[in-house]
């Protein structure tokens, strides 16, 4: 990497970093004022989506100002709390607000959260195992320090079950678009494309196409659906 490449680098995470703070003060935020409308449709399943967005973009934000290898690590286990949650938040919110609330129940949102719950397990005890990660290293860019990471086999699983309660949500979303005739269709609209912001700088990460090595945007571009 040339100095020129160096600078350009260090200067898209400082900017990125920047965004994180924002994004961890407006996620809390609309996480309350979500609450505080709680009789509305989808309202508490937002705040637990806001609320995920907060503990992720929080734990992420501390552990790229960290620099030791085991200081990383330990923030990086503390963004599973939020990592996993938002997938199952998501899919609440996008039944609740379509009219189908009625499949979340108390078994429906446990059986949802098997996967995310071993997860979180996983990513704890992964030197144990390495099913999460199977090695990482901490890379320096200038004055920034970024966690490097090898997956491991069950972070594909986590991958295929986010995403597709991810797709599902967008889904029931999609269609109360092209059903309804309300101002929920407008409102539906603008929710899908906010959240694609996200979810397409998740992709560019998980594939490797950030062109930023360990770098992950998605936390910078989390609280967009608000």
């Amino acid at each position: 990497m040339t100095d020129t490449d160096g600078r350009h680098t260090m200067v898209t995470q400082l900017v990125a970093a920047t965004l994180m703070v924002f994004a961890v003060f407006t996620a809390a935020a609309l996480a309350v004022l979500a609450w505080r409308q709680r009789p509305r449709p989808g309202a508490v399943p937002f705040a637990a989506i806001m609320l995920a967005v907060t503990a992720w973009v929080g734990a992420y934000s501390a552990g790229f100002w960290s620099t030791g290898l085991e200081t990383k690590l330990f923030w990086y286990r503390l963004e599973w709390l939020g990592v996993v949650s938002l997938p199952v938040a998501w899919i609440g919110f996008a039944a609740e607000y379509t009219g189908r609330d009625r499949y979340l129940t108390p078994k429906y949102v446990a059986l949802l959260s098997v996967v995310p719950a071993l997860t979180v397990l996983l990513a704890w005890t992964n030197p144990a195992h390495h099913l999460v990660l199977t090695s990482a290293s901490v890379v320096t860019y200038g004055e920034f320090a970024v966690l490097e990471r090898n997956w491991g086999p069950w972070f594909w699983v986590h991958i295929v079950y986010s995403y597709s309660l991810l797709v599902a949500g967008a889904a029931l979303l999609f269609r109360l678009v092209v059903d309804s005739r309300t101002l929920y269709r407008g409102q539906a609209t603008a929710l899908l494309v906010a959240v694609g912001a996200p979810w397409v700088g998740n992709v560019a990460y998980v594939t490797d196409l950030t062109g930023l090595p360990g770098f992950d945007p998605t936390p910078s571009r989390s609280s967009s659906p608000g």
